[in-house]
């Protein structure tokens, strides 16, 4: 949206395990989703949560994936773990088409963690390790801004 308004002026996304497509009926999460931290269930649950009833799921504001095309977006860090297949999945795709689209983009993913691993930075070395690689990414991002 900010892309297409031209405001405000976004330098970098970080992006953690991120929902990037609101359907539920991609192959992941019906095929390699054995149990996956977000289910479809509570997917469809937030989406009720945070889109207007009449709001179209295929809108590429409410689903990036969904945009014609990704380019003129800012650098991009998306973090996401192995264990959660369908959100994972968005995460590549979405990455490989902003590459594609000539946008700088880092997937980094995370083995053997569990949802909100990076809050719990206190008791597990992958939270640690997130944390500090999104203040890294942060830090470059906002150099001589």
């Amino acid at each position: 949206m900010a892309r297409a308004r031209r405001t405000p002026f976004l330098i970098f996304q970080l992006l953690v395990y991120p929902m990037l497509d609101a359907s539920t009926m991609r192959p992941t999460w019906w095929t390699e989703s054995g149990s996956p931290t977000v289910s479809r269930d509570s997917k469809n649950d937030i989406l009720r949560m945070y889109l207007r009833a009449y709001t179209s799921l295929t809108d590429p504001f409410v689903a990036p994936l969904r945009a014609e095309n990704l380019r003129e977006l800012p650098p991009a860090l998306i973090i996401t773990y192995k264990n959660d297949a369908p959100m994972r999945v968005e995460s590549e795709e979405y990455v490989s088409r902003l590459t594609q689209d000539g946008v700088v983009a880092k997937l980094s993913l995370y083995p053997m963690v569990i949802h909100g691993f990076f809050l719990m930075a206190g008791d597990l070395d992958g939270g640690k390790k997130c944390i500090d690689e999104m203040a890294s990414a942060l830090r470059n991002a906002f150099k001589g801004v």
